[in-house]
């Protein structure tokens, strides 16, 4: 039974579902206009699906371990291309004038995805632990009446992640660390005041 709740809760709590939800969040505390909003999110959406369907292409060619890409040198490939497709989102939100909320979420992942890279080269880290705490900490501070329910939420992802055998609880607090590190350094400065 206790195997079965962490694999749902791994699933639910998945990194994708994670970015989308916050990134809807994002857009809707920005006040956007629906067509606007619209845009917005099928531009961030078209960047960051790339790096799952690498991890899908992965997993069909068997090239990595399972869905998780368990093995941490399988991951850098992802990385890369997580990297990348960032960096083309930075210039993107940065040149078309997106709204701060929204610059202040990508501008915050950026360096979080460059932070995990350099943690992979010695050790996994909880990808999923990493965007939970991050879009945990950016749904708590655009809408602080959710703290309680971020960290119950981010700490039942983060059981069913060491439960699962999928990760450390050392992986899953370095998630967690750099996730909230990069909010805290990065989003809640650039939003700060935002009303």
């Amino acid at each position: 039974m206790a195997e079965q709740i962490a694999r749902v809760v791994s699933v639910i709590l998945h990194p994708f579902v994670i970015v989308v939800a916050t990134l809807g969040l994002v857009l809707s505390a920005s006040g956007l206009e629906r067509p606007e909003w619209v845009r917005w999110f099928l531009i961030v959406l078209g960047t960051t699906v790339v790096p799952l369907l690498a991890r899908l292409v992965l997993r069909y060619w068997r090239v990595g371990s399972d869905f998780d890409i368990f093995h941490r040198n399988q991951r850098n490939t992802v990385y890369v291309l997580a990297g990348l497709c960032l960096g083309v989102l930075v210039v993107v939100v940065t040149l078309f004038d997106a709204p701060v909320l929204l610059r202040a979420m990508v501008y915050a992942a950026l360096p979080a995805i460059v932070v995990a890279a350099m943690i992979n080269r010695f050790t996994k880290i909880s990808v999923h632990a990493m965007l939970m705490a991050g879009g945990g900490a950016v749904t708590g501070l655009l809408y602080p009446a959710t703290w309680i329910w971020v960290i119950a939420l981010t700490g039942l992802q983060g059981w069913s992640r060491v439960y699962l055998g999928k990760h450390t609880p050392t992986q899953v607090m370095l998630g967690w660390l750099v996730g909230i590190s990069a909010v805290t350094a990065v989003f809640a400065r650039l939003a700060s005041g935002y009303p």
